[in-house]
């Protein structure tokens, strides 16, 4: 336990190398004293999964969430919590890997043990459809993508309310969809919103800040108005130049 309490501290730290070492270390003890089919054994596997992603080692990634799903259905059953976990933790690898369709079933199988699980008002089930929402998007199927970003944000909202970061990113997510659609003032509508928010939760110096500006200015110059793109585009370059 002490082990992998080091490994999130270093993990938060961003030092993903230091936690992946930990991790191995706790594999290899929990092996020993709980055998590999334990759950607790699985969650080795599974934060081992974890720090490979951080790290972008997503067939790493791959192999140990796959052993780690294996583990958690024999042990727990297809239709917990850790399973449905390890499902997502697949469909991120399979995603960053740029297996769009291979993700979206896994997100598919996710939401649907999340359903049963949690029901459709939890953050998880929103969780599932935001990567739904994600994995369409990847796949240009915009319309798709919408829809599913949009049920996340209605879920978001009543689940943690219009100040949370969730809220936030399904704004921003919600406002890509129509802008690839080319419907450029509603994207511009739900971006000015996501910024509202991103400055009273992560303030005006973070990195998702600026991208929110930047997402606004080209909001602008799609809508031909170029003194606003240019006003927001140099407000992004100076978080950007401060953040140095």
């Amino acid at each position: 336990l002490s082990l992998n309490n080091i490994a999130i501290i270093y993990s938060s730290l961003g030092d993903y190398n230091k936690a992946l070492g930990y991790n191995l270390l706790a594999l290899e003890i929990r092996e020993k004293a709980v055998g590999k089919e334990h759950p607790d054994y699985a969650w080795s596997l599974n934060n081992i999964g974890l720090n490979y992603m951080d790290l972008n080692n997503y067939n790493k990634a791959v192999e140990y969430n796959l052993l780690a799903l294996k583990i958690r259905e024999k042990v727990l059953g297809k239709e917990h919590p850790d399973y449905a976990l390890s499902i997502g933790n697949l469909a991120v690898s399979y995603l960053n890997l740029g297996d769009y369709n291979k993700a979206l079933e896994y997100n598919l199988l996710a939401l649907k043990i999340r359903e049963k699980v949690f029901g459709k008002e939890h953050p998880d089930y929103a969780l599932s459809l935001n990567n739904i929402g994600v994995n369409y998007t990847n796949l240009h199927n915009y319309n798709k993508a919408l829809e599913y970003n949009l049920l996340a944000l209605k879920i978001r909202e009543k689940v943690f309310g219009k100040e949370h970061r969730a809220y936030a990113l399904s704004l921003n997510n919600v406002a890509v969809n129509y802008q690839n659609l080319g419907n450029y003032k509603k994207a511009l509508e739900f971006n000015l919103l996501a910024l509202e928010i991103y400055e009273k939760v992560i303030g005006k110096e973070h990195p998702d800040y600026a991208l929110s500006i930047n997402n606004i200015a080209f909001n602008y110059a799609y809508l031909d108005n170029y003194n606003k793109a240019l006003e927001f585009l140099t407000q992004s370059l100076d978080i950007s130049i401060n953040s140095y």
